[in-house]
């Protein structure tokens, strides 16, 4: 009886241990920490697909920045020559006195034609004018987008570092330790009990 009494302990003890090790696995396993190794220096970041994408348009046209640049610039140099005929085509038609030449339906069409595309190119302008500052925002974003694959990665990652080195990284392997420690006293904790139990002949 006492032997039954026994191993039904033994039993119930190494089923609750077995439980609770399958639980701590479980949780272990959905951290994904076997993909982490804490003292390996991590020297390249995994960049996002869309960025590689983007990078490799941009590498594929080196020419694509300066040549939008230079168009930015030509436009700019078109605003202010097209600027400078409006003022004067405005400037002539004020400059006619003549009631029956203002009253005749050919200045009048003519007149309106010209506030249409002053209108236009007053849009056509401060379109011109935030595409500007976007890209001036952005200038150096594009630069770096522009720059070859490795010299991007070194860019966006920073210096090599180990996990191990840092805060965080430090705080999870002392959590990682001290779980190996609980595993190691646990076995320890179930060959004592065992050898306790099959040594008992009360």
């Amino acid at each position: 009886l006492y032997s039954e009494e026994k191993a039904k302990y033994k039993r119930d003890v190494l089923e609750r241990i077995e439980l609770k090790d399958k639980e701590l696995n479980d949780y272990l396993l959905s951290l994904q920490l076997d993909e982490i190794n804490l003292d390996k220096s991590v020297d390249e970041l995994k960049l996002p697909e869309m960025l590689l994408e983007r990078s490799a348009a941009f590498n594929a046209q080196p020419d694509a920045f300066p040549d939008l640049l230079d168009k930015l610039q030509r436009v700019g140099r078109c605003a202010i020559e097209a600027d400078h005929k409006l003022d004067d085509l405005h400037n002539r038609l004020k400059a006619i006195e003549s009631p029956d030449l203002r009253s005749d339906a050919g200045f009048k069409a003519i007149e309106k034609e010209l506030e249409r595309i002053s209108d236009h190119h007053m849009k056509a302008r401060t379109n011109n004018t935030q595409l500007q500052r976007a890209i001036a925002a952005h200038s150096e974003n594009l630069r770096v987008l522009a720059m070859p694959l490795s010299e991007l990665n070194r860019r966006i990652s920073g210096p090599v570092v180990k996990p191990s080195e840092t805060a965080e990284g430090a705080q999870l392997k002392r959590m990682l330790d001290k779980t190996e420690e609980m595993r190691k006293q646990r076995k320890h904790l179930i060959d004592t009990l065992s050898q306790d139990l099959d040594h008992d002949d009360i």
